[in-house]
């Protein structure tokens, strides 16, 4: 399921990468999304620092058919019901893609709060053309 998310063109730039990479990268606690008894993407926590307590929120909504329908806010909110505590959690930050206005609607629906952006400036260690830049979310 995950390699025909990777194929889907529109998914990458809404993601910033290939949706396996969430998969690869170190995201930990990495756990699946289901609705109606299929996988319909992924959630999981990167860059957990117990000093800060604070982590990084990844999540994913494979088919454009899922997205759009609640799902994402759903497991938003119950995964970080269960990992605030189970990691004593007081900060947990997201980063989207600026033109993904539905990642960014559904995050400040589950109570984050833009914090900032991270500017991606042209070279060749990115895409050509450019990814654009990345908002900064947080949650307390």
């Amino acid at each position: 399921m995950i390699r025909r998310w990777d194929a889907d063109r529109r998914l990458a730039r809404l993601y910033g990468a290939a949706p396996s990479d969430l998969a690869r990268e170190g995201a930990r606690h990495l756990a699946a999304i289901e609705a109606g008894g299929r996988l319909i993407g992924l959630i999981g926590l990167s860059g957990i620092s117990p000093v800060t307590r604070s982590a990084e929120l990844r999540v994913l909504i494979g088919r454009a058919e899922d997205r759009g329908q609640g799902l994402g806010r759903a497991a938003v909110q119950a995964y970080l019901g269960r990992v605030r505590e189970a990691f004593n959690l007081s900060h947990v930050y997201v980063r989207v893609l600026a033109g993904n206005r539905p990642a960014l609607r559904c995050f400040e629906s589950c109570g984050f709060r833009r914090i900032g952006v991270l500017r991606v400036r042209h070279d060749r260690r990115y895409a050509d053309p450019p990814l654009p830049d990345d908002v900064v979310l947080l949650t307390l």
